[in-house]
């Protein structure tokens, strides 16, 4: 009974810690944002100040919330921990208190002893934090290039940059702007949060069963039914969720069994849920944290981005659509019987508020473009709205999930934000990643192709070992500028790099996407990977499509960009068909056939007009006999009607 009482004190203890942390970092970023100037000491909160009370209050707790082992803490916390836990808040509020300090005196590369062992502290307990939330991959990479600036004189060739001693390098990365608290931990604080903020709401007020039966009462009748609404709840979801692992979890526990049901195998189920969660991340209007260091990078805004990034995401998601279509085509799969499907006024009565609050958020974005307080304003609608309903009013006890939701999403996300700086601030201090992209270049030979594969490999294989978020700025700083001195398109080349980052969530060895939707559809691992390449293979070819044709990212006149959508809707089409052996109107292909269509439709992908034309002459060779036949047809039933008259 005492040992309960304990892990039960514990518990509220920790949750206590969670919602208060959570609540003072919700109003510092609300002061921030707004530019309220609500604090009565306002003149020492700087943007420098504000970026250290961010640390200060989610990495601690990722030591409350996660043991040594890496996994949560389930009953008691151990001593050590509370002390990292005090130590790790005693020194970012250390910096915080002494934000003017550091850019007033120039603390980055000569401090005082005491911020200086400080640092020292910090940098240990930063990498002990990132190795907790983020993995021991993510630690191994950040424990390297956090330490690159100690022995990069000692690297051979490129990798060979300006060194610097143990304690100048601890000053660089606790007490400059770029490096810990740089870009990533900017773009959270400023950009990014308020998204993060409206995310969360939605999950608390149900906005994922809404998104699921929404897809269901419009889909699931369909043949094979469960695995569209799984892509179309899917690509919904991941307006609340830049996480590929959560979209899985939070849609495949429902659409996964319905698909095995209605007679998909298994390792397809999961595979399907793969490949739609993946998807999720770089659907607008809110993508992943990289669409937002992007927006930054580039200082472009960040509807730029969405719009940019809106024509490549529909193409995937049409690919997922017509090769489902294909495939139920094919084997015979039919829909759900209606009687078991919501009805879709019931859901849209239910849950029309969240349509409401994304047009709010679209709003804001796109015609007052107002980026970083657009997602708060979305948030007051929809709690306003919200209230309306009894199963979704706001009380106390929501109200505590919303704010400890978004506790959870910062104590993960913080950490992998100061790891990207860290790495990114290493690589710029050395000057290693101007040298690493001039290396690139040369590898390369200065071909546009050879080079285009070398990133796409580095991208799969950073990708394999971090989230997409380190991936993309370690390939920001070092590839996109050999891609943008070949004279390709600046935005097009960030996307290239976005989404070669995203590959590695559907394909082995690592496959983080396809393993947890295998665990939850009961299939092989690797049989379900192998499925979910084959399924979402557009995902590989689409960011050299675009790169190639920045029209297909808008970038262009109006008649190209018309062009290249329309040859590249086409070009999908034929691609599904090849790929799943099956064509309206012929339905089961065979393999010569197979392959016409699948060289038809990478030719109308390739962005130049010579393809285009071959591969229309391949696609009406194709359908020529159906269309001859669809003539004759008509002919004769038009001879009988003249002979009856």
């Amino acid at each position: 009974m005492l040992s309960h009482g304990k892990s039960h004190i514990f518990r509220n203890a920790r949750r206590f810690m969670r919602i208060v942390f959570t609540l003072v970092a919700l109003m510092f970023a609300l002061n921030y944002i707004f530019n309220l100037q609500i604090f009565i000491f306002r003149e020492m909160f700087t943007e420098f100040a504000y970026l250290y009370v961010l640390l200060l209050l989610f990495v601690p707790l990722g030591f409350l919330f996660y043991s040594a082992a890496g996994k949560a803490h389930e009953f008691h916390i151990p001593f050590y921990d509370i002390l990292l836990f005090l130590l790790s808040f005693a020194c970012f509020f250390y910096f915080a208190m002494h934000g003017l300090d550091m850019t007033h005196k120039g603390w980055s590369f000569l401090a005082p002893p005491i911020p200086t062992a400080i640092a020292v502290v910090s940098w240990a307990l930063m990498l002990e934090a990132i190795r907790r939330t983020c993995g021991l991959p993510m630690l191994v990479f950040t424990l390297f290039f956090s330490f690159f600036p100690l022995f990069t004189v000692y690297m051979p060739g490129f990798l060979q940059g300006q060194g610097f001693s143990f304690l100048i390098t601890a000053r660089y990365h606790f007490m400059s702007a770029s490096s810990v608290v740089g870009i990533p931990i900017n773009v959270t604080a400023t950009l990014l949060f308020g998204f993060v903020v409206f995310g969360a709401l939605l999950q608390t007020t149900g906005a994922g069963e809404f998104f699921l039966n929404l897809a269901f009462s419009l889909l699931g009748h369909t043949r094979g039914g469960p695995a569209k609404v799984a892509i179309l709840s899917s690509a919904l979801f991941g307006t609340i969720s830049g996480d590929v692992s959560a979209n899985v979890i939070s849609t495949g526990s429902m659409t996964i069994p319905a698909m095995k049901r209605a007679g998909y195998p298994p390792h397809y189920a999961g595979a399907v849920e793969a490949c739609a969660s993946t998807g999720g991340v770089l659907m607008p209007p809110v993508m992943g944290a990289a669409a937002f260091l992007i927006s930054s990078f580039l200082n472009i805004p960040y509807i730029q981005v969405c719009a940019s990034a809106a024509v490549p995401a529909i193409l995937y998601y049409f690919s997922l659509f017509l090769e489902l279509d294909f495939y139920s085509g094919r084997t015979a799969l039919k829909g759900m019987p209606r009687q078991e499907l919501p009805s879709l006024r019931k859901v849209l009565a239910e849950g029309w508020f969240y349509g409401f609050s994304l047009i709010t958020l679209i709003f804001f974005l796109v015609y007052l473009r107002e980026a970083a307080s657009a997602p708060f304003y979305a948030c007051l609608t929809l709690m306003a709205l919200a209230m309306i309903k009894k199963e979704t009013r706001f009380n106390i006890k929501r109200f505590l999930l919303f704010i400890e939701t978004l506790g959870d999403y910062f104590i993960m996300l913080t950490p992998i934000m100061a790891a990207a700086g860290m790495i990114m601030g290493a690589l710029s201090v050395t000057g290693v990643a101007h040298a690493m992209s001039s290396e690139i270049l040369s590898l390369a030979g200065g071909n546009l192709v050879m080079l285009l594969i070398f990133g796409f490999l580095a991208s799969f294989i950073l990708g394999t070992g971090m989230t997409i978020t380190p991936c993309y700025i370690f390939l920001a700083v070092t590839l996109v500028p050999a891609l943008i001195e070949l004279k390709l398109d600046a935005l097009a080349s960030h996307l290239f790099v976005m989404y070669c980052g995203m590959i590695s969530f559907i394909t082995p060895p690592v496959a983080i996407g396809a393993m947890v939707a295998s665990k939850i559809a009961g299939a092989p691992y690797m049989k379900t990977a192998l499925a979910a390449m084959k399924f979402g293979i557009i995902i590989y070819l689409l960011p050299f499509f675009f790169v190639l044709n920045p029209a297909l990212i808008l970038h262009g006149s109006y008649i190209e960009i018309i062009h290249v959508t329309l040859t590249s809707f086409a070009g999908i089409f034929m691609l599904a068909g090849g790929i799943q052996g099956y064509l309206p109107g012929k339905g089961q292909i065979k393999i010569p056939l197979r392959v016409c269509s699948l060289l038809s439709g990478l030719l109308l992908c390739f962005p130049e007009t010579k393809t285009d034309i071959i591969g229309v002459l391949i696609g009406f060779c194709i359908f020529a006999p159906l269309l001859w036949n669809l003539i004759h047809r008509r002919g004769r039933a038009a001879d009988k009607e003249i002979s009856g008259r």
